[in-house]
């Protein structure tokens, strides 16, 4: 690993954001301790697996319809910067409401896939939030 790639791997993980990688298939390949903690799924349960497991199954047809529209095009409706107030499913079920920015990820020229951050929209609803008060509580 590179110098440059082992510090990007350090900021990854240090971001209290969720942060995860979904390659040209939907499947997701990164997943950081911020979308373990936000989505309550540990990386060995997600990595490898279609990001179906939190996209709630009312919207998993309109959300693919979407991922193969921008996967031929490299397009989306979704700049880098726009945020998207949207829907995610946790491990445990329950539904939060989530910011979610997207960016593709290119490679010569070519869509590899797709990047994003995600935090709740409430923090009320951020499982670290509680973490981080109790903290400063000390």
């Amino acid at each position: 690993m590179t110098d440059r790639a082992a510090l990007c791997e350090r900021v990854i993980d240090a971001l209290g954001d969720a942060v995860f990688f979904l390659d040209r298939d939907g499947v997701i390949r990164l997943w950081n301790p911020g979308a373990e903690e936000l989505f309550g799924h540990e990386a060995t349960d997600v990595v490898g697996r279609p990001v179906d497991a939190i996209v709630p199954e009312r919207f998993r047809e309109r959300h693919w319809a979407g991922w193969e529209r921008a996967m031929e095009t490299g397009d989306t409706k979704y700049g880098r910067r726009q945020v998207l107030e949207t829907p995610v499913e946790r491990a445990d079920g329950s539904e939060l409401v989530v910011d979610l920015t997207v960016s593709f990820v290119t490679e010569d020229g070519e869509v590899t896939g797709m990047a994003a951050v995600a935090r709740a929209t409430d923090p009320g609803d951020d499982p670290a939030t509680g973490e981080r008060q109790r903290a400063g509580d000390r």
